[in-house]
């Protein structure tokens, strides 16, 4: 369940860089000057730039945030993502640590 966040950021961020390739081929952006907001830019209307900006933003944004999601601090998912990796023993000591919910904190 902790892994849900980054999964759907790693899911927007392919549905993107898919639109993206897309509209590529097909003429209606192109690839622009590198920088936080704009990946590519739309040739011809201003319905092509607002979609180019769009998707740019929407495939680095959620790209930063399927990387920032997956830090192992216990508020973030990363913490319980990383649990979902370990042996049986390690899983145990860090879901005290970190009270999941599969050991409360009274139980420790």
């Amino acid at each position: 369940m902790s892994a849900a966040g980054p999964l759907a950021n790693l899911a927007l961020v392919i549905v993107a860089g898919l639109a993206i390739r897309l509209g590529m081929s097909v003429g209606w952006v192109e690839p622009g000057v590198a920088n936080f907001t704009q990946l590519v830019v739309g040739r011809g209307s201003a319905l092509f730039d607002a979609a180019g900006l769009s998707l740019s933003i929407l495939f680095k944004l959620n790209l930063l945030l399927f990387v920032f999601n997956l830090i192992p601090v216990p508020p973030l998912d990363g913490s319980g993502a990383l649990a979902l990796f370990l042996p049986k023993t390690p899983r145990a000591a860090c879901n005290r640590c970190s009270g999941g919910p599969s050991s409360p904190w009274w139980e420790s």
